[in-house]
């Protein structure tokens, strides 16, 4: 199987229908990677305004769209990774939620700072999206743990080399290591 590699095609998997009943793990970046979204600190996220929109227009998609539901999701300084659920067959497919959402977020962006008809003012969210579909709850639950550990994450590998083997010699980071990573990642059937 192999992946669309088009910077104008979404990347995924060939053969695969995104309109099915099933869980999906959806990665969106912000434009040319900048730190939109506001600031990691001590391990937390501390949204600024696009980061705080980008989290209420993420829980009001089951209003719009009554066969979606929403699992974990974390807004980061320039990405944002959510789990949505395709209850059931019939309505809008992903690609669609996915660009109703960008464009929510960033039209709101633009009106709350004024931006909105600025032509050299860039968008929020890269062109793109990354989304995998969830096939079993073992996998779900190991997106699940990816997501809710990506703050974290973050502030680890920010840390100076030294620093992040004090704290993992001490137990600090090393414990949350163990209980988020246990499993394993694997994308597409290739372990990451």
């Amino acid at each position: 199987m192999e992946l669309k590699k088009s910077i104008f095609q979404k990347l995924r998997m060939d053969g695969r229908d995104y309109s099915l009943p099933r869980w999906y793990f959806i990665t969106l970046e912000a434009d040319c990677h900048q730190p939109l979204f506001g600031n990691v600190l001590d391990g937390k996220m501390i949204p600024n305004k696009p980061g705080a929109l980008t989290e209420r227009f993420w829980a009001e998609i089951p209003q719009r769209y009554n066969h979606i539901a929403l699992g974990a999701c974390q807004v980061t300084f320039n990405h944002f990774h959510g789990l949505l659920q395709i209850t059931r067959a019939g309505g809008k497919v992903i690609g669609e939620v996915l660009n109703m959402f960008k464009e929510s977020v960033t039209r709101e962006w633009r009106r709350s700072t004024g931006t909105l008809n600025t032509p050299n003012v860039s968008s929020v969210w890269a062109p793109n999206d990354y989304d995998v579909i969830c096939f079993n709850a073992n996998e779900l639950h190991v997106r699940t743990r990816y997501i809710q550990a990506n703050p974290k994450r973050r502030t680890l590998r920010d840390l100076p080399e030294d620093t992040r083997e004090t704290c993992q010699k001490a137990n600090h980071w090393a414990e949350l290591f163990s209980k988020q990573f246990s499993t394993k990642i694997s994308r597409h059937g290739e372990t990451i």
